[in-house]
Parts: C-alpha cells; sequence; structure tokens
C-alpha cells in the first residue's frame, strides 16, 4: 500500500493542494465570444510571451519561460521550446524572470486558483484546450494533453478548457546528470520525465535547504480522479487508501475526492529541471534587474551567467578559468566550482575571455552607487545562498541578480573567511605593490573597499567592454 501513495503523491495523478472556495470568474476577463483576453506582449531576451490577467489581479505570462540560462535544458531540440518553453533549477528560476516579474510564490499560486474557482476546476482552466492545440497531431507521437486510459475503460480527458488564457501544457521535467533517488537509483536524464502527463512549475517558497515547493498539473481533471484511483488499485488497495485518508473524518465522496486532491503542491530537489511561469510585480523579493545571454569563454568552454545593471554588464558569477597564479580554496576543486578561482593582482589582469575585462575602482564604483551606495548595497549584491547564516543573519537579497558569494582569499599562506566574506580585484593599482579591492561581509548591508598586496589572491568579476 505504502508504494502506491506513494506513487499517487508523486506521479502528479491527484489534483490540487487544499480545498478553497470562492465565487465563480469574473465574465471580464473574456471577450463576447468567451475566449480569452489577452495583456500586453511581453518581450525578454529576444523572445515574446503572451500575458494573462487572471481573476486574482495579477498579470502572468501565458507561456513556459524561453530564456536560455547557463543550465537550462529543451526536449529534444529547441523548436520545442515556443511551445513547453525550457527546464530550470530552482536557483536558476529564481534568477530567470525578467526585470519587473518574478517566480511566484505558493501563496500567490493558491490565490489565482482560489480566484479561477478553487482546486475543483484548476487544471481545467489552466491547462491548453484541444482547439487551441495545433501541435497535438505531429507525427510520430502527440505532444498534448494524453488523457487517461486504463486496462481498455473509458478514456479519461487530458486537456482542459484554458478559460483565461494560462495555456498550461504537459513539459513533464528533467532530473539533472547523475541525479539519484533516495535508494541510489540513478535517474537518467536525457529526455523529459512525465512529459504529455503533468505540468510542473517552481514556486519562490523554499521546503528546505536542498528543496522547494513545485505546482503539478496533472493528465486529468479534478472530476475524474475518483473514478481513475478505483481503476489503478485493486479493491482492497483501493479500500486501504480509504482508510489511510479517512483518518475518522472523511465520510462523503466529496469528502473523499478533496482528501485524494492533496498533492498538487509538491516538494521537489532544488536540482531538478521544472517549467517557469512568471508573473508580474516584485513581490517579496524585488528583482531589479533581470539576466542577460550566458557568456561562453572560449578559452576552457565554461559559460557564466551575465547581468545588466545600469550601463555596465557584469558576469554573474566568478571567474573560474585557471591561470598560472590561481589557486582554488583549500585546493579543492568543489570551492572553485562554486566561488570560482582566486588570483593574484597580476594573473587577475589578463584572467578575462575576449571582450571582458577587470573593473578599475570607478567601475565597482560605478555599480555600488547604482545599487545604493556603500552604505546598503552590500545586501543587495550578495547572493541569496552561500553565505553564513550564523546569528540569524540574511545571506543577501540578491535584488540585482548579482550573487556576489563569499569566496574567502587565499592570504600570507593560507586560505581564510570562505563563507564569511567576499574579496574582488580592481584594476586599479595604489603603488608598485598594492592594488585596490572591493569586499562584503557576512550579515553588513556595508560594501568595503581598500588597497592590498597584489600578491594576496582574490575573486576575479568581468566587466563587459
Amino acid at each position: 500500500m505504502k508504494t502506491n501513495i506513494r506513487f499517487l503523491l508523486t506521479a502528479g495523478l491527484v489534483l490540487a493542494t487544499t480545498l478553497t472556495i470562492s465565487c465563480g470568474p469574473s465574465a471580464a476577463y473574456h471577450s463576447a465570444s468567451g475566449e480569452p483576453v489577452y495583456y500586453d506582449k511581453l518581450t525578454y531576451e529576444g523572445e515574446t510571451y503572451k500575458t494573462v490577467k487572471m481573476p486574482d489581479g495579477k498579470v502572468w505570462m501565458a507561456e513556459n519561460l524561453r530564456y536560455v540560462s547557463k543550465n537550462s535544458k529543451v526536449k529534444l531540440h529547441n523548436h520545442s521550446a515556443s511551445r513547453f518553453g525550457r527546464y530550470y533549477n530552482w536557483e536558476e528560476a529564481m534568477k530567470a524572470c525578467p526585470a519587473g516579474w518574478h517566480l511566484p510564490t505558493k501563496e500567490e499560486w493558491n490565490a489565482m486558483v482560489a480566484a479561477i474557482g478553487g482546486v475543483e476546476v484548476e487544471g481545467k482552466y489552466l491547462k491548453v484546450s484541444s482547439n487551441a492545440d495545433e501541435y497535438q497531431n505531429l507525427l510520430p507521437v502527440s505532444w498534448g494533453w494524453q488523457g487517461y486510459n486504463i486496462r481498455g475503460s473509458r478514456r479519461y480527458p487530458g486537456y482542459g478548457e484554458d478559460k483565461y488564457g494560462f495555456g498550461a501544457y504537459p513539459a513533464g521535467c528533467y532530473t539533472p546528470d547523475d541525479f539519484r533517488t533516495s535508494d541510489g537509483k540513478l535517474v537518467p536524464n536525457d529526455e523529459p520525465h512525465d512529459s504529455n502527463l503533468g505540468a510542473y512549475f517552481w514556486l519562490a517558497s523554499e521546503a528546505s535547504t536542498g528543496n522547494a515547493y513545485v505546482r503539478a498539473l496533472a493528465n486529468f481533471n479534478y472530476e475524474h480522479q475518483k473514478d481513475i484511483n478505483k481503476l489503478i488499485m485493486n479493491d482492497k488497495e483501493f479500500e486501504e487508501l480509504y482508510k489511510w485518508l479517512q483518518q475518522g473524518e472523511v465520510e462523503s465522496d466529496e469528502e473523499f475526492r478533496v482528501a485524494l486532491s492533496n498533492s498538487n503542491l509538491m516538494i521537489r530537489s532544488k536540482a531538478i529541471l521544472h517549467s517557469v511561469r512568471c508573473v508580474k510585480g516584485e513581490g517579496s523579493e524585488a528583482v531589479v534587474t533581470a539576466l542577460v545571454a550566458p557568456v561562453n569563454d572560449s578559452r576552457d568552454g565554461k559559460t557564466y551567467e551575465a547581468v545588466k545593471i545600469g550601463e555596465q554588464t557584469w558576469m554573474a558569477e566568478n571567474l573560474n578559468y585557471e591561470t598560472s597564479d590561481s589557486k582554488c580554496y583549500d585546493n579543492k576543486t568543489a570551492n572553485c566550482d562554486k566561488y570560482g578561482r582566486l588570483y593574484t593582482w597580476e594573473n587577475a589582469m589578463t584572467a578575462c575571455p575576449s571582450g571582458w575585462h577587470l573593473p578599475s575602482d570607478g567601475e565597482w564604483q560605478t555599480l555600488v552607487d547604482f545599487t545604493g551606495g556603500k552604505e546598503v548595497a552590500g545586501p543587495k549584491l550578495r547572493s541569496k545562498s552561500g553565505w553564513s547564516t550564523h546569528k540569524g543573519y540574511i545571506a543577501g537579497k540578491d535584488y540585482y541578480n548579482f550573487s556576489a558569494l563569499p569566496g574567502g582569499m587565499f592570504f600570507n599562506g593560507s586560505s581564510v573567511l570562505i563563507d564569511l566574506a567576499g574579496y574582488w580585484w580592481s584594476a586599479t593599482e595604489n603603488d608598485a605593490n598594492d592594488a585596490y579591492c572591493l569586499t562584503m561581509g557576512f550579515g553588513s548591508n556595508i560594501v568595503g573597499d581598500g588597497n592590498i598586496n597584489k600578491a594576496s589572491l582574490f575573486s576575479v568579476r568581468c566587466i563587459k567592454d
């Protein structure tokens, strides 16, 4: 019985998080013919998206995000992105939305569902309709909602009505390279899982350090779930599931249906790749600037996220290009992978790829001034994770997607202060022995600067020429 429950909860075969009751949707969101009314179009990194104003009053993207981030994937080939969008891990999903838009929290998604009429109609109203799916008859396989057909029984439809133009397709999800289940089984990642069977959207709400919430839409609609679950289990299993859900309180078929529907809000590893829908507005964590196209370093094939802040375009990661005098903190490759390499000033001056350079002290100052000044810019530039949270200090807000990380430094023969502070070289010399640098520390709002011996090893952030 335990296996069947896990199957139901993880495969997305039963719908919705909690029962919410609201008044029906307003006709103001439809034309006289009953078709959805789309909002303004949004253009972001060369892609144009339809948007729709939902009955919760918020404007949502009406298509899955297609921004090309460093680790995002597409289904089989790039042409499929126009329909399914791209797939992102949670960390990238948190940064991927355009400026002025954000990844929705679970509370925002729940509020939207309540406004359209509750979980009973969530799948039906959000999923694309068969009439609107111009791809459904593609050969050799259909990429639409396949519905559910069990042991020769009648077919349960998978398509919805798309009442508000939200247009959810069954994109499924990807697992990352070398991803393993809790029992150690390697999960293949050559194609998306649950494709044609489910839609999975990242939410901004964290469940734990390594996990975050996902909203799932299943391959059939709410009103069919009781019949389907009776068909996929034998009588004894169904009776046991009923007892498990009952807990002395579930007495009617309607309550039973509601109890079965408590799996639409899922908790998944942040490493898994899911779809992204952005919602307009700053949300609780404002993002002032959006990422731009990633930068490929042709010297070693590494790719870096990039961000435009004001008139400057910066790498949004520390450089990890190996030079003669560069080091990994504590000589551990994992630290280079996360924090980038540490460089002497001489190496730092020539470490950036073609078209990029080590920023001058004046260019650093322009960034700090643009983000509010040295007294307040620290948390706005620091990454949301990777910093020490000792005594309850907040890692960072990362309002500008700069994602400064505390790579520490190599000083007087020792690696020190990783997770606590970050130090970045500038191209500006103080004298023959010293050069200027910029620093940020955990728990502090201040962005500091100063000069230090050129033989010290600091992080490097490159700025576009």
